[in-house]
């Protein structure tokens, strides 16, 4: 590798201020009854760190004239080793893993890799208390 390349890679990874688990739906059978059961399943490895970047965007067609009217695109910048699958549920947090503290989201798409690092679109995961 040559040494622009290690500082560069070096450099994005220290704005990385966050840490994230990745889950998906994965088919579990219970050893006792032998029923399968579709669960959601933390990938392995985690947590891993993170940045999560947001923008707010408007309609092209209006102006921003109420707040009703703004949009964010949320994503979350990673590793681009890491294998996270669209549509799998995302659970951030800042400094701890306190479950009061976390951002809930799924991944929207298909990540976007790059030479240092990978972009996942997110979108706000809906928790129903």
């Amino acid at each position: 590798m040559l040494p622009e390349i290690a500082l560069v890679r070096a450099a994005v990874r220290r704005l990385w201020d966050r840490k994230f688990y990745a889950y998906t739906y994965q088919q579990v059978t219970d050893p006792e009854t032998h029923i399968t059961e579709t669960k959601l399943q933390a990938i392995p490895g985690g947590p891993w760190p993170c940045r999560i970047s947001r923008e707010r965007a408007y309609p092209a067609t209006e102006q921003p004239a109420a707040p009703s009217n703004v949009q964010q695109e949320i994503k979350l910048i990673c590793s681009e080793g890491l294998a996270i699958p669209a549509g799998a549920s995302i659970k951030v947090w800042k400094k701890t893993e306190d479950e009061s503290q976390a951002l809930r989201f799924k991944s929207a798409g298909v990540p976007f890799k790059y030479d240092y690092h990978q972009e996942i679109e997110l979108q706000q995961e809906e928790v129903h208390p």
